[in-house]
This record gives C-alpha cells, sequence and structure tokens, in this order.
C-alpha cells in the first residue's frame, strides 16, 4: 500500500482513557507502516516522537464545558483546513465530537439514542432533569452530529457497531453503503485461558471464610460507570436467587472491579439486600486478565453501550457473556457462549443466570468462547482499516 498523508482529529492526545488509548495504539501502527500523520490536539499528553509525525495544538476553551466542545470541533476545522491548503491529506480522520473530517470513527452513537435509552430515564431527575434542559450541551452536541452526517456528510464513517450504524441510518439521511462496521480487536495475548490458575486462585481468595463446601460461580463486572452499565440489575438479581436458592444449583458470588463516585452507595445497597458475604468491590485493577480468566461469567447488561470491549476481553478470556440489547457487544454473542437479555432487568438477568447455572460442565463454553475472540484480533481490525484508507486515498487522488 501506497504511504498515505493522514489528519487525525481528537482532542486529546493520550494513552489513557478507552477512544484515546485505542487512537495512540492506531497512531503507532501506522507510523510503522509507513504513512505520515498530523495530529490536531487541544491536549497533548503523550510524547511521542516520530519523523513522519507532526503534531498541532489546537487552541480552545477550557471551560465551560459546551464552550470546550464547540471551540474545539470549530477551532480544529480551521487548523486542518489551513495545514490542507499547503498540502492536502489523503484522509482526515475523526474520533469524537468533531466534524471536519472525510472519515469518522463513531465509537459512541447517537446523542438522542444515548438520552433515550440511558440519561433521561435513569440519570436525570428531579432538578437534574431541569439542569440538562437550560443547559446547552445535548443540543450542541446534536448539532455536531448534524455538521458532521449532514451539513458536511464523511466519505466514509466507520461504526463501532451494528447497534451505532443502525442509530445514524435511522436518525441521519446517510447512504448505507458509506456506514461500515468494524468491530475493535482484542488482544489474545495477554487475555487469555492460560491465566486461569492464577487467576482462580485470585478470585477465590476474595471470598475467604465462605463454606469452602458450596458449589461456588464466580461472576464478574468490570466497568467505571456502574449505574450505566447495569451493576444495579446485577444487585437486585442476584438478591432474588439468594432469597429463593435453588435445589443443586452452584451459589452465585460477584466481584466488582472499576471505579466509581457512587461506589460507597452500591456497597451498601449489596448488603442491604443480603449480599455482603457474596460481592466484593475491589475498586480499580489492575489484574483485569488475571480476574477475567479466573472467573466463571462476565456480567454486562448496560443500558447503552455503543460497543464494551470488556466484553471482548471476556471471550478471550475464555468465559461467555450475559449482555443486554442495548450493547453492541451483543452482536458477537452466541447461544454457545453467552446470552443476550431480551429486556434489561432483573427478571430477565435471572432467568439467564439460571440458565447458566444449569451448565454442569462449563468446557465447552469457555472453548466456543475463546474462539469466538480469536476472529477479533488487533491485525484483523487494523487490516480492514487500511482497506478503507486505501479505498477513500483513492477517491481523493482521481
Amino acid at each position: 500500500m501506497k504511504p498515505l498523508r493522514i489528519a487525525f482529529n481528537h482532542t486529546r492526545l493520550d494513552s489513557a482513557g478507552g477512544v484515546e488509548g485505542y487512537i495512540a495504539n492506531l497512531l503507532r501502527y501506522l507510523l510503522d507502516r509507513g504513512h505520515s500523520v498530523d495530529f490536531f490536539a487541544g491536549k497533548i499528553l503523550l510524547e511521542l516522537k516520530h519523523p513522519r509525525l507532526q503534531i498541532f495544538r489546537v487552541p480552545y476553551i477550557r471551560t465551560p464545558r459546551p464552550a470546550r466542545v464547540a471551540s474545539f470541533a470549530l477551532l480544529s476545522h480551521r487548523c486542518i483546513a489551513r495545514e490542507e491548503k499547503k498540502r492536502p491529506y489523503d484522509i482526515v480522520q475523526g474520533f469524537s465530537r468533531t466534524y471536519y473530517h472525510t472519515l469518522y470513527r463513531d465509537g459512541s452513537g447517537c446523542r438522542r439514542d444515548y438520552c433515550e435509552l440511558y440519561l433521561n430515564r435513569l440519570a436525570r431527575s428531579g432538578l437534574r432533569r431541569l439542569y440538562y434542559r437550560m443547559n446547552p450541551i445535548d443540543r450542541l452536541v446534536r448539532t455536531i452530529e448534524r455538521m458532521r452526517y449532514v451539513k458536511r456528510p464523511q466519505a466514509m464513517i466507520i461504526a463501532i457497531s451494528s447497534f451505532v450504524r443502525e442509530q445514524i441510518l435511522r436518525r441521519y439521511h446517510v447512504a448505507p453503503e458509506t456506514v461500515r462496521v468494524v468491530y475493535s480487536g482484542v488482544d489474545c495475548d495477554r487475555f487469555q485461558p492460560g491465566l486461569r490458575d492464577t487467576g482462580r486462585r485470585k478470585v477465590t481468595e476474595l471470598f475467604q471464610g465462605s463454606d469452602p463446601r458450596q458449589r461456588r460461580r464466580y461472576l464478574a463486572f468490570v466497568g467505571n460507570d456502574y449505574r450505566r452499565k447495569g451493576l444495579d440489575l446485577i444487585l437486585e438479581a442476584l438478591a432474588s436467587r439468594f432469597r429463593e436458592p435453588r435445589q443443586g444449583e452452584p451459589s452465585l458470588y460477584l466481584f466488582v472491579a472499576g471505579g466509581d463516585a457512587r461506589a460507597a452507595s452500591y456497597e451498601r445497597n449489596a448488603a442491604a439486600l443480603g449480599l455482603a458475604d457474596r460481592v466484593r468491590f475491589l475498586g480499580r485493577r489492575s489484574d483485569i486478565p488475571e480476574l477475567l480468566a479466573g472467573s466463571d461469567a462476565l456480567l454486562f447488561p448496560s443500558y447503552f453501550d455503543a460497543y464494551g470491549n470488556i466484553a471482548n476481553e471476556a471471550l478471550a478470556s475464555g468465559i461467555p457473556v450475559i449482555t443486554s440489547k442495548t450493547s453492541g457487544a451483543a452482536e458477537l454473542i452466541r447461544p454457545e457462549y453467552g446470552w443476550v437479555l431480551e429486556e434489561n432487568d432483573a427478571q430477565h438477568l435471572s432467568s439467564s443466570l439460571e440458565e447458566f447455572c444449569r451448565i454442569e460442565n462449563l468446557g465447552p463454553t469457555r472453548e466456543a468462547a475463546r474462539e469466538a475472540a480469536l476472529a477479533l484480533s488487533w491485525d484483523r481490525h487494523y487490516g480492514q482499516l487500511e482497506e478503507i484508507y486505501r479505498e477513500l486515498a483513492a477517491r481523493t487522488r482521481s
């Protein structure tokens, strides 16, 4: 493939954070492949030097939040357009709340769907609902979406899932053939069943003091936004099963890995539901690969998730996933290694847990999960991206 001249448009150049980490890895991959990249960012927190990398700092208003979002979208447009006049780019790619690019990777979905499925239903009530009616952030984000998809249509859009693709096509008059689904990859060397023995010891030690004669299944919840990712549903479902135990079923134990400002409140709720001995709150952990491999299933009943990389990582670790239809990760789940909730409530989650508990031998389930993850390598992901880059570059040059 002939080396390309590419521009990236994103608020931060950093390696911390989901989107930023993805961009940093993609940037390194493209530079290693011989492409040149100009990176336009407001904050530069990653020191990265390469002869084919040029970094442009975009001046923008830092606060308040609406001004920050609007000013970066506008000023990044001006900065990129200025450099384009000197020498055109083959591709200009964006990743977040911006509109000036020819290729956009939508990893968050449409704002209206996010509000309808989660924010307005669960996160905003009372005075918070009134505050956000007055706050311009929702209108602003929708305006940027319209500029990106309608006023200045992208040559191509990469949707992180079919869940996101459907939102774009339903909300905006976009040519369907320009919206392509490219799933995120997973590091199958970092997340792998070979860590099971080490991970199992760690997970078992979390619940020392419980009756060792019990037949147990260990469940994992991994995430930093407990409410959006459905931890309330999980606690309610576990409490119902704890109150009405089924004869012969294994006892279920849950660990919660990840940070949340309301973690103490959730821990109190777990105790009030009678789950103090069954649930452990671990906070942020660096040993997630071991903890996943040592678990028996991942619970991911998210109210809204454009994708959910943790589902990939769980499959790679060899454990099944229970997720919701309002998560892009649901598209990867098959009956051989997971469950997709028909309705995102405690009753349906409890029913899925019951089916999970009926499986005597999880060996075939674990093998099927791992096999599914092997098809999601990062090499495959980057190969798909380069095919799109090649196609767009050919159009630009012609």
